[in-house]
């Protein structure tokens, strides 16, 4: 009818949809009604990333893709080289000493946090240690047993659910973030990384290369001696740090929430 507002919905993602997804079922199948009703009932779909969309219209190829367009996440003005002054409060609060990887992500299996432990039984000591950052999504005891079991004692630091203000410093402080993730919508713990000057080791999977921008180091994330090499050389090779921090900082300024509204 004239007049009537536009039925407008964004996408993070289609995970439930495919193949093998976590969820119950009665989940999976309440998500389904969801997206079909997105796919009949919206005037215009927003998703995160063009690997969203494509994933949307290839569940639903009888949506005009006119109507399905990439509108991707911005990063706040919080994630900036700037948060590093607030870096040692941080390190207080979380009890962190010493140089640090970061994960930051829900605790699960398609964030994938397991292989990280196998990568740094890998490496050096002097690579520093490994903080994940994330609320238990089912793996927590798990990881902590696996910790225990290659013996990695206090080079690894579960921190839990950490309050968004302090994401920022966490981000800047990190030598790395690593996300070695099966899926992702798009990413956005990645580019607000590299808005922080903090360089990325990324499995490349789902929006994940569109999050990065090709910034980061692409991982194999299956492949724990992949991520380990990934990780020394963010630390070791200073030119090609300098070049990813650069480059990052570069690409995260295109994705201001203004730009993106």
């Amino acid at each position: 009818e004239m007049g009537a507002a536009g039925r407008v919905v964004t996408l993070h993602d289609v995970f439930a949809l495919d193949d093998g997804a976590d969820g119950s079922d009665e989940w999976k199948a309440k998500m389904a009604d969801r997206y079909q009703e997105v796919a009949e009932r919206t005037d215009l779909v927003l998703c995160v990333s063009a690997w969203t969309r494509n994933r949307f219209l290839n569940h639903f190829p009888e949506v005009d893709v006119k109507r399905v367009r990439v509108v991707p996440p911005g990063v706040a003005p919080e994630f900036s080289p700037e948060a590093g002054k607030d870096v040692p409060a941080i390190r207080k609060t979380y009890d962190i000493e010493g140089p640090y990887a970061l994960f930051l992500g829900v605790l699960n299996r398609r964030k994938n946090p397991g292989v990280l432990l196998d990568a740094w039984a890998r490496l050096p000591e002097e690579a520093g240690g490994l903080v994940l950052a994330g609320a238990d999504g089912g793996l927590f005891q798990p990881l902590l047993e696996h910790a225990q079991d290659l013996k990695l004692g206090g080079r690894v630091q579960f921190i839990g659910h950490v309050d968004d203000a302090h994401v920022p410093a966490l981000l800047a402080g990190a030598t790395c973030l690593v996300m070695p993730s099966r899926l992702e919508g798009f990413g956005l713990p990645a580019l607000e990384a590299l808005a922080c000057g903090t360089p990325v080791v990324h499995s490349g999977r789902g929006g994940l290369r569109e999050a990065a921008g090709m910034q980061g180091f692409e991982i194999d994330c299956e492949d724990p001696e992949a991520i380990a090499a990934a990780v020394l050389r963010t630390i070791d090779d200073m030119q090609t740090r300098d070049r990813m921090v650069e480059g990052g900082l570069a690409y995260a300024a295109r994705f201001g929430w203004q730009a993106t509204a």
